[in-house]
Formats: C-alpha cells, sequence, structure tokens
C-alpha cells in the first residue's frame, strides 16, 4: 500500500499511511505481550511480571531493530515453525482420533457428539451454543487482522513480476490462510480438550484460556 501510495498519489499521502500503518501495529504491541504472558502461564501477581513484561519486550524491540536481511531470514524460519506445528497439530489430532494409542478405542469425532462441539456460553442449551459460536468468531479476528497487510505486500511483489497478477496472488494467500487456520481450529476440537476444567475455567487471573 505504501509504496503504491507513493508511486499513484503523493508524498505527503504516502507519509501519512506509513504513519498510520506504524501507529495501528504499535497498539498491537501490548496485546501481543499480554498474549504472551497468558499463553505461559506467567499472568500472576507478584513483582516478577514487570521482569516478565520487560523481558518480553526486549525480545520484540530487539526483533524489530536487526538488520533487514537478518529480520526476513529470521521472519522465515519463525513462518516455518508457525507451520510446521500447525501441521503437527492436525497430524496429532488425526493420530488420536483413529486410534494411535495401543489399547484405547477408534473415537474419531465421538467428542462431537458426546457432549457436542461448542461449549455453552451465559446461557444453557442451543442459545448458550451459539452465543459460544458468536464469541469464538469474534475472538479469532485476531488471527486474520494481518491478512489484508500479507494480501497487498505479495501483491506488491508480483505486480513486476511476468506471469503474475494482483487478483490471483491475492486468492492463492487467502486460501493458504483460510485453510490453516480453521484446520488448526477443527484439530482442536478433536481431542475436545474443552471439557477439562482447567481447560474451561473463567478465569480471573488474567490468563484467559482458548477454550473458555
Amino acid at each position: 500500500m505504501l509504496s503504491h501510495t507513493y508511486r499513484f498519489a503523493s508524498t505527503h499521502l504516502g507519509f501519512s499511511l506509513g504513519y498510520l500503518r506504524w501507529y495501528s501495529m504499535a497498539l498491537l504491541v501490548p496485546f501481543e505481550i499480554t498474549n504472551a504472558m497468558a499463553a505461559l502461564s506467567l499472568w500472576e501477581p507478584g513483582a516478577l511480571v514487570a521482569v516478565r513484561v520487560g523481558i518480553v519486550a526486549a525480545i520484540i524491540l530487539g526483533f524489530n531493530m536487526l538488520p533487514e536481511t537478518i529480520f526476513k531470514r529470521m521472519e522465515t524460519f519463525f513462518t516455518g515453525v508457525k507451520l510446521v506445528t500447525a501441521i503437527g497439530l492436525i497430524l496429532l489430532s488425526t493420530i488420536l482420533a483413529a486410534r494411535g494409542i495401543p489399547g484405547t478405542p477408534v473415537r474419531g469425532f465421538y467428542y462431537w457428539r458426546h457432549p457436542g462441539a461448542m461449549n455453552q456460553y451465559l446461557t444453557p442449551g442451543h442459545l448458550g451454543r451459539f452465543l459460544g459460536l458468536v464469541q469464538c468468531v469474534l475472538y479469532s479476528t485476531i488471527s486474520f487482522i494481518f491478512s489484508p497487510e500479507l494480501t497487498v505486500v505479495r501483491a506488491e511483489k508480483a505486480d513486476g513480476e511476468t506471469g503474475s497478477s494482483v487478483l490471483k496472488v491475492a486468492q492463492i494467500d487467502n486460501i493458504h490462510l483460510c485453510a490453516l487456520y480453521i484446520l488448526s481450529a477443527l484439530a482442536m476440537g478433536v481431542p475436545k480438550l474443552g471439557m477439562l476444567p482447567r481447560y474451561s475455567r473463567i478465569a480471573t487471573d488474567g490468563v484467559s484460556h482458548m477454550y473458555q
């Protein structure tokens, strides 16, 4: 978007758009730090919280201060880690559903029928399951918040290549992102960890689990 703004509009608009983009991403830094603390179950009252937050903030700052070549390599590395983790989660769920552990029955999607695929939220019954679905959709939007950014960046790179089109790149990227996240969500629902109290509790200490 920035290069297209400088190219087809004006330098003033390009600078304003760049500042707006930086400001929008800067707002996500506190969210990412809090998410890291909650995911690692480190969000506990005490003096060490400031130290833990400082360590995560220093890591984020350090990665952003890396040279461009090293930063791109690290970005590629962590993207690979994320992809391998998602594929491993899908394979693990498939193995557990197909009696991968000796001496256990073939469960398949048993937990989707007993007690059900969705937890209840705020109220019991079908209305509670619907509210739980709405809450899950609202929480999952953060996973797709950078989808337009990634699509635009890829489309800008493909703009100067022969045989590439912006529409084709956008379609491929959106299919990859949706397939990865949706399959991961389905894989997490197969073992039905949300039945366990420690995974479905209403947190009061700052930890809000994904199965809540």
